[in-house]
């Protein structure tokens, strides 16, 4: 009711200066019923607020947004193995040569460049770099596992995935690592 009473208020005020300035009481109505519909017509939601059926990304950055996620490959085979998950699987049941993940955009917009980097417990650090990773799509980085690396038959390491937080995300919660390989000959 309150509303109703100051868009009225509103439109006559409108239209009390048509109506001095010459114009007949029949424009002023014209334009007061103009006015009128066109308040009537105007959105009542927030505009923080998203459009029905539309999820607002967590972060505020309007409809496109980005998320990278890490995945790994083989979970079905136990962690630090040669093939599983994080580790590279070499010819003949050799130790992994390479650390690697996969990176996904969990988005719906273009990711580009992407950092990637690994960090060895002995202090090796190497970063890969994806030139672009399309909304959906998921592409993979891997590093060499240096020889000193490898202690008692065992390389550790941590992965990260934008380390610097260039990339604004809605979910930042899913972009490090902290795994192993083991060399089954040692």
């Amino acid at each position: 009711m309150f509303k109703k009473l100051l868009l009225v208020a509103a439109t006559a005020a409108i239209a009390l200066p048509l109506v001095t300035a010459g114009g007949s009481a029949a424009e002023a109505r014209t334009e007061q019923l103009y006015a009128q519909s066109m308040q009537l017509k105007a959105p009542t939601k927030r505009p923080d607020q998203p459009a029905p059926g539309r999820a607002k990304p967590m972060d505020g950055l309007g409809s496109k947004y980005i998320d990278l996620a890490g995945e790994y490959l083989n979970p079905q085979i136990q962690e630090g193995q040669p093939g599983s998950h994080f580790c590279s699987s070499v010819p003949g049941n050799g130790r992994s040569g390479h650390v690697q993940i996969v990176v996904r955009n969990k988005g719906n917009a273009l990711a580009t460049p992407v950092k990637v980097s690994f960090l060895f417990s002995t202090g090796q650090f190497m970063t890969e770099t994806i030139p672009l990773i399309q909304p959906g799509a998921a592409k993979g980085a891997a590093v060499a596992i240096p020889d000193s690396a490898w202690k008692n038959g065992k390389a550790q390491f941590q992965i990260s995935i934008d380390p610097t937080d260039i990339i604004g995300e809605t979910n930042e919660s899913n972009n490090t690592f902290h795994s192993f390989c083991t060399d089954p000959n040692a």
